[in-house]
């Protein structure tokens, strides 16, 4: 389970990337939530999009599109009682991630009017 940007459009990483660069502090903080059981995947592009970037930032910056996930290959783990407890810590956990996430769609809906 996770949350983010699956085959995202162009317009939207780009939107996307124009907010990290627009706030930066902002975007470190939200990163926060991003730990265990979480972790970043999507493809990345080959070559940097900017040189010489905080690593911290390049690493979310250069992804063709965006996803944190929590993956196990333990079926125990689905049929665990405690489960839906585990979602809603996980979703709640990545809350900061999502209110990001909403803001780049906000900006992109109004770039439509």
């Amino acid at each position: 389970y996770g949350l983010g940007y699956y085959c995202a459009p162009k317009q939207t990483m780009d939107i996307f990337r124009e907010e990290i660069l627009n706030k930066p502090e902002v975007f470190l903080k939200v990163m926060r939530c991003v730990k265990k059981p979480f972790e970043l995947v999507g493809d990345s592009y080959k070559r940097p999009l900017i040189k010489e970037q905080d690593k911290k930032i390049a690493t979310w910056y250069n992804r063709k599109s965006i996803a944190v996930m929590a993956t196990s290959h333990h079926i125990e783990d689905i049929l665990d009682r405690d489960l839906p407890n585990k979602l809603t810590q996980g979703f709640k956990q990545l809350l900061p991630l999502y209110d990001f996430l909403m803001d780049v769609e906000f900006i992109k809906n109004i770039s439509k009017l």
